[in-house]
């Protein structure tokens, strides 16, 4: 798929706070792991982390909130509802969004350019968000 120039985005795993804690298939050398930050940026007590078990790099490659994420869903009657979700699938559902929103506005970038923009330590700005002279969200 990366050849294609498409994302292999996948959720880094909610097996924090161990070190050393990546899991298949985001640890695979062609993924990109995307952890979860809390409400104050910095890395969700519960994310992955440590480097990858496949090609020892560091886990997860990007960080995104997962931490009480509003989200659309049904109710148990069929109604749309929304409400907060936590976890390493939602942070990646939203990188996702961002490298899609990337994709449309600089197609010219090749893939690794778009997810270098959203790689930052955990608590930093994202280089893409540091560009545009905006500051660290302090709620997911």
């Amino acid at each position: 798929l990366r050849a294609a120039g498409m994302h292999v985005v996948f959720a880094a795993g909610n097996g924090g706070p161990m070190e050393n804690s990546s899991v298949s298939p985001a640890n695979n050398a062609g993924a990109f792991a995307v952890g979860a930050l809390d409400g104050q940026g910095q890395m969700a007590l519960f994310s992955s982390r440590g480097v990858s078990a496949c090609d020892a790099r560091p886990y997860p490659d990007a960080m995104a909130p997962g931490e009480l994420v509003r989200t659309a869903d049904l109710s148990p009657g069929g109604v749309p509802v929304t409400t907060m979700g936590t976890g390493t699938s939602y942070a990646a559902a939203v990188a996702s969004g961002e490298l899609a929103l990337l994709l449309q506005a600089r197609p010219e970038l090749q893939p690794t350019e778009r997810e270098a923009l959203l790689r930052a330590l955990p608590g930093e700005t994202k280089p893409l968000l540091r560009a545009l002279g905006v500051g660290a969200r302090s709620q997911p």
